[in-house]
């Protein structure tokens, strides 16, 4: 089974960019760049900074999502 991992940043003036899309071929591997990339996500200067772990068929095995904009609030 192929997983897909997929990083969204939405910017202050509410534009959303979609980097590179990483893909594994296993759980453990996809896992691993899923978790890498919420280390990024988690101090990331972007205000809003999500990460979704999916399968082949769409189905979501993890997401993580940080609202930088509401570190103060």
């Amino acid at each position: 089974m192929k997983y897909v991992i997929i990083e969204v940043q939405k910017f202050a003036d509410g534009t959303v960019a979609v980097p590179p899309v990483n893909t594994a071929d296993d759980f453990f591997n996809a896992s691993s760049i899923f978790h890498g990339k919420c280390q990024t996500a988690a101090i990331s200067s972007v205000p809003v900074h999500s990460v979704v772990l999916l399968t082949e068929a769409g189905q979501t095995m993890d997401y993580a999502s940080y609202n930088h904009a509401d570190e103060n609030t």
